[in-house]
C-alpha cells in the first residue's frame, strides 16, 4: 500500500517513483535469498535523495508495522478456534513472543536515549569506534523515535497495515477454498498468519523455493489438512505469489517516469 510508505517517509516522493521502489523491493524480496533484497529499498531510497540512515529506519518501520499488524490478526484469530495438539504450544510461544516483543518496544520507547547511550558505549568497548557508524545508529534510532512518538501517524500506519494484510490474507483463503480445504475462516487466518510469521525469518532459498512451500504444509498439516493437499496447495499458491511480482516487477520495467 503506497499511502503508508507515503506517511512514514520523512521526505515527499513522486507517486509513480514510490511504486516502482515497492514493486521492485517486493520482487527482491522474493527472490534474493536469506531476504537480502531487503537491502534493495535502501539503495532505491538512498539514490533518490536519501541518506543511509533515513531508508534504513524507513524499512525498519515499515517491517515493524508489518509485525505488528500480523501479530494482532494473529491474536484475534486466536480468540475464535480450539487450540490442540502439539500446534497449541506453538500458538502459546508465539502469543509469548508478541508479549516479550510489546514489552521490548515499550521500554526501548520509554528509556530511548539511555539505551543508544549504553549501545554506543559497548561499541567503544568491544573497539568499534567509527564515527560514521555511531552517526548512522544515533541518526537512524532518532528517525524511527520521533516517528513512533507521533500518535496521529503511528496509528494511522497501524490501521493501514491491517488493512493491507487483511486484504492481502483474502486471496490465500479463497485460495485454499478452491483446493476443498475447509478449516474455517479463523482456523486459516490463524494458520495464514503463521505462515507469513514463519517467512519472515531469514532462512529462504533462491525464490523462497522449498522453504515456503514447507512452512506452509506444516502449518497446514499441524490444523489438520491432509498432507498431501498441505503440500500440493503450498506449491501451488507460491508459483501465484511469485507471478504476482514478477508482475509488478515487469510494470516497473515497461512504465516510464
Amino acid at each position: 500500500m503506497i499511502i503508508r510508505f507515503k506517511i512514514i517517509l520523512n521526505k515527499q516522493v513522486p507517486f509513480l517513483q514510490l511504486f516502482k521502489i515497492v514493486a521492485l523491493h517486493n520482487f527482491f524480496t522474493q527472490v534474493l535469498p536469506a531476504r537480502s533484497g531487503e537491502i534493495s529499498f535502501i539503495y532505491m531510497l538512498k539514490k533518490r535523495g536519501f541518506s543511509w540512515s533515513e531508508s534504513t529506519a524507513s524499512l525498519f518501520l515499515v517491517r515493524f508495522f508489518d509485525l505488528l499488524a500480523v501479530g494482532i490478526i494473529f491474536l484475534f484469530g486466536l480468540l475464535f478456534i480450539q487450540l490442540n495438539g502439539s500446534i497449541k504450544n506453538i500458538y502459546w510461544g508465539l502469543v509469548l513472543f508478541f508479549l516479550i516483543f510489546t514489552i521490548l518496544f515499550l521500554i526501548y520507547f520509554k528509556l530511548n536515549r539511555k539505551l543508544i547511550g549504553f549501545f554506543i558505549k559497548f561499541l567503544h568497548l568491544v573497539r568499534i569506534r567509527g564515527e560514521k557508524i555511531i552517526k548512522f545508529i544515533e541518526e537512524a534510532n532518532e528517525e524511527v523515535y520521533n516517528f513512533l512518538k507521533k500518535p496521529k501517524k503511528f496509528i494511522l500506519s497501524l490501521f493501514l497495515s491491517l488493512v493491507l494484510w487483511i486484504t492481502l490474507f483474502i486471496l490465500p483463503y479463497y485460495f485454499i477454498t478452491l483446493f476443498g480445504i475447509n478449516i474455517g475462516f479463523f482456523t486459516a487466518l490463524v494458520a495464514l498468519s503463521l505462515t507469513l510469521l514463519l517467512a519472515l525469518v531469514p532462512i529462504q532459498s533462491f525464490l523462497n523455493l522449498g522453504t515456503y512451500e514447507g512452512i506452509w504444509a506444516l502449518v497446514f498439516m499441524l490444523v489438520g489438512v491432509d498432507k498431501e493437499l498441505a503440500i500440493t496447495s503450498g506449491i501451488s499458491f507460491h508459483f501465484v505469489f511469485i507471478f504476482y511480482f514478477i508482475i509488478f516487477a515487469l510494470l516497473v520495467l515497461i512504465i516510464r517516469e
